[in-house]
Order: C-alpha cells, then sequence, then structure tokens
C-alpha cells in the first residue's frame, strides 16, 4: 500500500549498478535488467523503505537467472536499510559447450583429466548421436565459500553427476559405482530439467562437472539432447552462510488457518493454530533442496510463536515420515529470527511437516518458516552452548541440548546421577538428580554410521543451602520489555 516508500538497489562494491524505477501500490512488477559489474556477478543487495516502517506486509522480492532459477527471494524486516548479499553468477548455462564421449576412461571425473580428445558438444547442435552411456565434462571457474548450488540437467533416463570427483546428483540409477554397462533404472516420458539445492563444498575456484548418463536400453541410437546449468547462491551474511529455499510449495494442513501465510514471504501475518496439535505439510516443486537448517520468524509476537514442535520428511506421500528434530521449549526475541541447524544435510525430502505439539499451552502463529541450505564444514566434535553445568540436586530440572540437532546413537560416561538421563537419540540431558554429585567430567559420544563425535562437558550438583524457591511470573503480550529483581533487605544486595 506504501510503494512510493519501498525501492530497491543493487550494488557492485560501493557502486550502485541499478535502482529500482518508482513501483505501483498493490501490483507485482517484472523487470528484466542488464547489470554490469565483476566478472563473478557478486553483488549486495539493498532493501529501502524511506517511511522508516519497512516495507508493506506481503512484499517481497525474488530475482531470477538467465536460465529461469530463483538465485534469491527475500522480505524486508529490517525498518529502513536491509543489506544482503546477492550472487548472480552461473558458471555453466544453457546451451553452453560440453566435452563428450562414448567410453571414459581414467579419472574422467577430475579437474586435471585430459579430455582433448573427445568431443565438443552443444544440445542446439541436435546432430550428435550416442548408443550406450553418454559421458559429458564441464570446466569452470567456481567461487569458494558460496553457500549453495542448484545443478539442473536435462535427461530422460538415469544419470549421476559429479563434483571434482564427488556425487552430487542421481536419478533413476541403482546405487553403486555405475560402469558402461550399467542401465538405468527408471525413465521420464520426455527430456526435461531435473536437479537439486545442495550445500556448495564441493566447488572450488577450478572444478569441473562431470556427469554420465544412462539409457534403459544400451543398444538403441539416439540423438543426443543432454544439457544443463549450475548456479551459485550467496549466504544470508559474512556469519551465516545459509541460502533461503524460494521454491514454489504447496500447502496442507490439520488444524491451522490460513497456512499458507506459513511461506509466502509475510512479514506479519501468520499461519493460525488456536489450540495444538495441528500440523503443515509442504511439498516443495522444482530442484528438490537438501535442506541442512530451518529458520522462524516470530515478527513481535514471541510468545506466539510455536515453543514445543517437530518437524519430518518424506520422500513420498506413501511413504514413512521421519523426524528431523523436535523442540521442547524454545523462546524467541522480538523480531529476530530464530534458527536451528543439523549435523548433516537431509535427504532430498519433496515433503516437509510441521507439528505444533500439544504440550504447548494457548494458540501458535507461524510468521514465517524458511528452509535453508547452507555452507558449513561438518562437525568435528558435539557441540552443547557450555562447557560446565551446575544445578541443585532434587529441585532444579536439568535439560542440556547440543547446539546443532540430528546427533544419535548417543552415550555417556560415567553414569549420570539418579534422576538424570541422556536421549540416545538427540544427545540432549535432562531430568532432575536424586542425589549431590561434585563436578564431575562426562564424556559423550554420537555414532552415526562409520562416523563417531565426542566431546567432555563438567556437571555438578550441589546442595541447596538456603531456602529454595519457585519463583512463577505471569506475562501479557510484550514480556522482553518486562522484569524483576530479588534484593536482600539486610544489605539491598541483588540475589536475583
Amino acid at each position: 500500500m506504501y510503494a512510493y516508500e519501498e525501492s530497491f538497489k543493487i550494488y557492485s562494491g560501493s557502486t550502485a549498478v541499478y535502482s529500482s524505477p518508482s513501483l505501483v501500490s498493490n501490483d507485482e512488477r517484472v523487470i528484466e535488467v542488464c547489470l554490469s559489474g565483476p566478472s563473478n556477478y557478486q553483488y549486495t543487495l539493498e532493501m529501502n523503505d524511506s517511511g522508516g516502517d519497512s516495507w508493506s506486509n506481503g512484499c517481497w522480492i525474488k530475482i531470477e537467472s538467465i536460465n529461469g532459477n530463483v538465485m534469491f527471494k527475500g522480505m524486508m524486516t529490517e525498518m529502513s536499510t536491509q543489506t544482503e548479499p546477492l550472487s548472480l553468477y552461473s558458471p555453466i548455462n544453457k546451451y553452453s559447450t560440453w566435452m563428450y564421449t562414448p567410453s571414459a576412461l581414467g579419472e574422467w571425473k577430475s579437474i586435471s583429466y585430459d579430455d582433448n580428445s573427445w568431443i565438443e558438444y552443444t544440445v542446439d547442435d541436435n546432430t550428435t548421436t550416442g548408443q550406450g552411456v553418454q559421458y559429458f565434462r564441464k570446466v569452470f571457474t567456481g567461487i569458494n565459500n558460496m553457500a549453495a548450488i542448484e545443478i539442473q540437467l536435462n535427461y530422460k533416463d538415469g544419470i549421476v553427476a559429479y563434483i571434482n570427483g564427488a556425487e552430487v546428483y542421481r536419478d533413476n540409477m541403482a546405487d553403486g559405482t555405475p560402469t558402461n554397462s550399467t542401465v538405468a533404472t527408471g525413465s521420464y516420458t520426455s527430456y526435461g530439467y531435473h536437479g537439486l539445492i545442495r550445500p556448495a563444498n564441493d566447488v572450488t575456484a577450478s572444478s569441473v562437472l562431470a556427469v554420465e548418463v544412462h539409457p534403459v536400453d544400451l543398444t538403441t541410437t539416439v540423438f543426443i539432447q543432454f544439457d544443463g546449468f549450475l548456479s551459485l547462491m550467496a549466504g544470508l551474511s559474512s556469519t551465516n552462510n545459509c541460502f533461503v529455499v524460494p521454491n514454489d510449495m504447496a500447502v496442507t494442513t490439520t488444524g491451522f488457518t490460513n497456512p499458507t501465510y506459513a511461506i509466502t514471504f509475510t512479514r506479519n501475518t501468520a499461519a493460525y493454530l488456536s489450540s495444538p496439535p495441528g500440523s503443515l505439510t509442504f511439498e516443495i516443486s522444482g530442484s528438490i533442496p537438501q535442506i541442512n537448517s530451518f529458520r522462524v520468524w516470530p515478527y513481535t509476537s514471541p510468545t506466539l510463536s510455536p515453543r514445543m514442535f517437530s518437524i519430518e520428511g518424506a520422500m513420498s506421500t506413501t511413504s514413512s515420515w521421519q523426524t528431523v528434530f523436535s523442540i521442547s521449549e524454545q523462546t524467541y526475541e522480538s523480531s529476530t529470527w530464530a534458527q536451528w541447524d543439523l549435523v548433516s544435510v537431509l535427504p532430498k525430502y519433496p515433503l516437509i511437516r510441521f507439528n505444533a505439539q500439544s504440550s504447548q499451552s494457548g494458540s501458535v502463529y507461524v510468521y514465517e518458516l524458511q528452509f535453508l541450505v547452507c555452507n558449513r564444514a561438518p562437525p568435528t566434535s558435539i557441540s552443547y552452548p557450555q562447557n560446565q553445568y551446575s544445578f541443585y540436586s532434587t529441585y532444579e530440572q536439568v535439560s542440556i541440548a547440543p547446539t546443532m540437532y540430528g546427533y544419535s546413537g548417543c552415550t555417556i560416561s560415567p553414569a549420570l546421577p539418579s534422576g538424570v538421563t541422556m536421549d540416545a537419540n538427540t544427545c540432549i540431558i535432562s531430568g532432575v538428580s536424586t542425589v549431590a554429585s561434585p563436578s564431575t567430567s562426562y564424556q559423550i559420544t554420537s555414532t552415526m554410521g562409520t562416523t563417531s563425535l565426542q566431546t567432555s562437558i563438567s556437571i555438578a550438583f550441589t546442595e541447596c543451602t538456603g531456602a529454595y524457591y519457585k519463583i512463577v511470573r505471569t506475562y501479557a503480550s510484550s514480556p522482553q520489555n518486562e522484569y524483576f529483581r530479588i534484593r536482600d533487605s539486610s544489605n539491598d544486595n541483588i540475589v536475583y
């Protein structure tokens, strides 16, 4: 409603290379732009609101590449100015020239492999024929430490793709190392683009995308129609190297009102649940993301945002749901994103389900739930918020959770005091100790397949030598603005 206050700019370094035209209220504007700037197409997007009250609710911006894929989608949550990194770099575009051979030998997936004897191929030639397995290579200049990559490939039968020798995509193929006699396990009815969004860990400055296409019939000669593109996406900031999944999604619900509001990049309207339990199920279209983080925008209602919930994933409507993580007592800060990071990337789940738990009393508002694909190094140990903890025995509830989610196969040594346990599926320590115990170093191990992670934390359980009180405070709508203290009346010292 206030388009005259709202604008955006795109910067190359400190130089503005694009400023938005005058915008119109209640209108969706499509703008096609040719930008000048650096050879690696790294920019900064600046969103502005001259009224100082942020963009109107429901306003967002989406930026697509020449390949038609979305490189950025976001909304303004700051009041006057908000800047975010913007990558518009696709080192491989549609209709590029690839190197092709019907028979690949040796380390053909490696950047150092010599493919000079291969044939130059572009899809618009429409004259190259092949029989059996088709092998393709495309050397490209990458950028270190980008957040995510999107790969889309044009094919019909089976396919396996690699970046610098590491497998990054597989479809219509059985598990295991394929050979030139491996046939596809399935086929689409026609050629089309399929792909995924995944963390950009495998991309370096000198990179190669190597692809093998396997037919269902190795004896038939066909015109080759393979093509593809690869894009590099920027993170949210220098300290949060995560890309917000921009895909369209269909939403179904049990219990929620206005379920689409949970994913429509709206700042202050929400999917609403009057009384838990309830669920939101999201079906993701396009390139399926390999998610390894989630975040929720609480707007200015931190006490109404979901405090007890779980997130699950499924491969299809007929397959079983797999728990990704569960939250029991989440707290929020007003107008600040809450983010949950996973130990490892999820499978390519096209279905994600958010479950508001019945243990949360009162209504639940989901203003914006976003799925993230992040480039982060695999953890080398289990991380907890602190290395040392102290609790009162008999009275105080223990709740020690790792800073990341997705640990499993958890064990602890030595044994915890009676009344306190560790969940083997989450590495969360909880309970009330029935005995006092001096500060003890506990070794925690998480074994996930062939990976074993460890850490040590110290926990003490002490007896309360004074009077132990439970303090209960009620609140209304803005507890973040309220506080209280307890003082010793004999000397006015603050004791709590």
